[in-house]
Parts: C-alpha cells; sequence; structure tokens
C-alpha cells in the first residue's frame, strides 16, 4: 500500500511547498540577510553557495512543520555560518549582529569610497579575515570598531581602484 494516495495531503503540500521556498529565496529581504551572514562568516562565493544549499535542505526536510519560511532559511543559513566559522577560529558571533545593525550605514561608506555593492561584500570579508579573533574580544564599543575598520577599509580600496583608472589614463 502506498503512503498516500494521489492528491492527498502530503502530496498537496508539498506542490505548494517547492514554490512558497523559491518565493522565500528570490526574496530581496532574504538576499540582504544571507549576504549579512555569508560576509561576516568571512565566506567566499564557493563555500557561501555550500552553506545556503544545505540550508534549504535542511529547510526542505522540515517542510511538514509549519513556519515563516524567510526566518526558517535565516536561522539555517546563520546556524551554517556560524559552525563554518567556529571551525576557522573566526569571530562570527561577535561581528554578524553589528554587520546586520549597520549594514545600511556600511553599503553607504563603500558607495562613497566608489566601491560596487560586491566590492564592499569583499572588502568587508577579506578585513574580517585579516583582522586577528582576539583583537574583537578587546573591543569595548563593537559596533562603532565594526563600522570604522570597515569605512577604512573601503577608503582605502576605493582610493587603489581611482588611482588604477587614473595610471591607466595617463
Amino acid at each position: 500500500m502506498s503512503r498516500s494516495a494521489p492528491g492527498s495531503r502530503p502530496e498537496i503540500a508539498e506542490a505548494l511547498f517547492g514554490p512558497r521556498l523559491a518565493e522565500a529565496v528570490r526574496s530581496p529581504e532574504f538576499r540582504i540577510a544571507v549576504i549579512q551572514r555569508l560576509v561576516a562568516a568571512t565566506l567566499d562565493a564557493k563555500e557561501g553557495c555550500r552553506v545556503v544549499e544545505n540550508a534549504v535542505d535542511r529547510v526542505w526536510e522540515a517542510r511538514g512543520t509549519r513556519f515563516d519560511m524567510a526566518s526558517r532559511l535565516v536561522r539555517e543559513v546563520d546556524a551554517g555560518c556560524a559552525q563554518y566559522a567556529e571551525i576557522r577560529g573566526l569571530p562570527y558571533r561577535k561581528v554578524v549582529r553589528p554587520i546586520i545593525r549597520n549594514w545600511p550605514a556600511l553599503m553607504l561608506a563603500a558607495r562613497e569610497a566608489g566601491l560596487t555593492e560586491e566590492e564592499g561584500y569583499a572588502v568587508m570579508r577579506d578585513l574580517l579575515r585579516k583582522i586577528p579573533s582576539p583583537y574583537w574580544s578587546r573591543v569595548k564599543d563593537i559596533d562603532r570598531e565594526v563600522c570604522e575598520e570597515m569605512k577604512v577599509g573601503f577608503r582605502v580600496v576605493g582610493l587603489g581602484k581611482r588611482l588604477g583608472k587614473d595610471a591607466g589614463a595617463s
């Protein structure tokens, strides 16, 4: 005997789950939330894809339960990022909240420095990789310090980018 007859509730629920999952993954809010966490965990694109795919798999496995799809996906991505960063000894839990809270200011600073959105992500990721973890445990105001470190990085990379263009013009 089959587990469920055609047209049964489990089949209908599964048929509805896929489009809900796709809608959540495609939302701009989800994209930003995931990027914030991937940057804080210092993941490059390949590693980040693995974390997101694993999160989608875990949400897919739990599809029989009722939950807010987008927030569940973000929680799963957050857990994957934390696990990855912990293995590498990176301060994800210390820096993720300041990055999320200050995201608009960080993106504005990147644009003002002449960087694209993707270049801004790369600068933040690379800076977090280079600053030793013990540094963050000594910081008194982590929100302010994260912003200051990132803004300096944006200015340096932006200046280098402008000088590179200027050098090519001469």
